[in-house]
């Protein structure tokens, strides 16, 4: 290669070099299914992977949980409080009908109910519990990559 040729070389790939810094600043997050650092591809700057485990979310301005880039929230699983289910009740039919005795004492079968009368009018029925508390998947449907953020 001639002088001028390398010359011409040089100020081209400064360039391209120059306009790639500018469209690869720092902050700037890449999304890529290959498992590759761009400082490989790109040459320059320092790259880590931003976000593992995590779904982005965009910025609302109008939103404190949302309001300002990086903040972070949610959890993957989630066990439901008392506050959080929703209002409801059990009517139960225990089969007593009128004045009498009433002898059944104990689980009604199948049907987790536990009736407490000796005579009168029945008793008062209470459904078993329900549940175990454990926590419940909370992710939305997600696709998986690598995301890199230039950090310098």
């Amino acid at each position: 290669m001639i002088p001028l040729q390398k010359q011409i070389k040089k100020i081209v790939e400064k360039i391209i070099l120059e306009d790639n810094k500018k469209k690869y600043y720092v902050g700037k997050i890449i999304l890529d299914t290959a498992n590759i650092n761009p400082v490989t591809y790109l040459s320059f700057g320092t790259w880590k992977l931003w976000g593992s485990g995590r779904v982005p979310v965009g910025v609302d301005v109008d939103d404190i949980d949302f309001n300002e880039a990086e903040k972070t929230g949610g959890e993957k699983t989630h066990t439901l409080t008392l506050d959080e289910m929703p209002k409801h009740n059990h009517t139960l039919n225990d089969g007593t009908d009128g004045p009498g005795l009433y002898p059944n004492w104990g689980s009604i079968t199948g049907w987790g109910v536990t009736s407490e009368y000796l005579n009168g009018n029945g008793g008062e029925s209470n459904s078993a519990y329900t549940g175990s508390s454990t926590a419940h998947n909370n992710m939305p449907p997600y696709i998986t990559c690598y995301m890199w953020k230039r950090v310098e």
